[in-house]
């Protein structure tokens, strides 16, 4: 079987799998803030171990998730799918919350969520084999009361799903033929601001303007 393999970037933790379906996947974790475009192709070179001939596909979570990490996931998993001649394929993180809640046990209905910044979480009601609930934006302080599970989750009484669960999730969900478009799921718009332009350091201030003279 040729080998699969999975990128999820979408919070501060980060993981990459490699999955060659004869053994456990192979799978690498960072867990750090801000750099994921450093740290992302060391890590597929860690888990490939000079195997990257035999990757079939590229399989990212999408979002929703940090604005930055999911257009990097994003980003690597094209580029290296161009670099590679493999198709590329998007996972929903709450389908991969999901498909790694019911490996470990979790059953019945319950909310899958995840880290959305500010407090807020993207949440997802779940029940069996019936569609999905809508995707919502949800303040952390109303969570209370729910059967959870996510990144977060654990803090708030519920199952915690780790970058690494998703990431094998996403593998399987690739598997059993569940995986869809690589494209950016957001929540909602990216908090931007512009930064402050700053002198060159070591320049000084800048020089008065020059005065005008009446003629």
């Amino acid at each position: 079987m040729s080998a699969v393999l999975a990128i999820d970037a979408v919070s501060d933790n980060i993981a990459v799998a490699l999955d060659d379906g004869e053994g456990e996947p192979v799978v690498a974790m960072h867990h750090g803030t801000q750099e994921h475009s450093q740290r992302l192709l060391t890590m597929v070179d860690e888990v490939c171990g000079g195997r990257v001939e035999q990757i079939e596909a590229i399989v990212v979570v999408r979002g929703p998730g940090a604005y930055t990490g999911v257009r990097v996931g994003l980003a690597t998993a094209e580029g290296l799918s161009l670099a590679l001649g493999a198709p590329v394929h998007g996972v929903g993180t709450l389908e991969a919350v999901v498909e790694a809640a019911r490996t470990g046990g979790l059953s019945g209905e319950f909310d899958a969520i995840h880290p959305a910044g500010r407090g807020d979480f993207a949440v997802q009601h779940f029940s069996g084999d019936n569609a999905p609930g809508a995707l919502q934006l949800v303040a952390g302080g109303d969570l209370g009361g729910r059967t959870l599970a996510g990144e977060g989750a654990g803090a708030l009484g519920g199952m915690d799903i780790s970058a690494r669960e998703r990431c094998l999730a996403a593998i399987r969900l690739y598997r059993q033929g569940a995986a869809g478009p690589a494209e950016a799921l957001y929540i909602r718009e990216p908090h931007i601001t512009i930064a402050r332009k700053n002198p060159i350091a070591g320049a000084g201030p800048s020089p008065p303007a020059p005065e005008r003279t009446e003629e």
